[in-house]
């Protein structure tokens, strides 16, 4: 297992949807309410899994767990609205920018 933490920070609440893509299985927590969890083998590819998410105005914990059976590591991870560009007035710090 691997965890990947980061900070979201928005000005106003806004709705959009977060991305993924793991090897292998993936758990999303979002502001600590776990909105995604999914356990298979397969190669990390952009967009795989589509979360709809709403995020509240100021600092949101998002925090990944991506699970390994063999080989390769890896996950794709975007924050974006519905038509997938990036949301407006989001800014991401991931642990070692805090």
């Amino acid at each position: 297992m691997a965890y990947a933490l980061a900070w979201v920070d928005v000005a106003a609440a806004v709705d959009g949807q977060i991305r993924l893509g793991s090897n292998d299985s993936v758990v999303l927590w979002v502001g600590g309410r776990k909105l995604h969890d999914r356990l298979v083998e397969r190669g990390a590819k952009l967009d795989d899994d589509v979360i709809p998410v709403s995020l509240p105005a100021g600092r949101t914990p998002i925090l990944l767990k991506i699970g390994q059976s063999a080989l390769d590591w890896g996950f794709y991870f975007r924050i974006i609205d519905a038509a997938g560009r990036p949301l407006s007035g989001v800014h991401v710090t991931t642990q070692s920018q805090r």
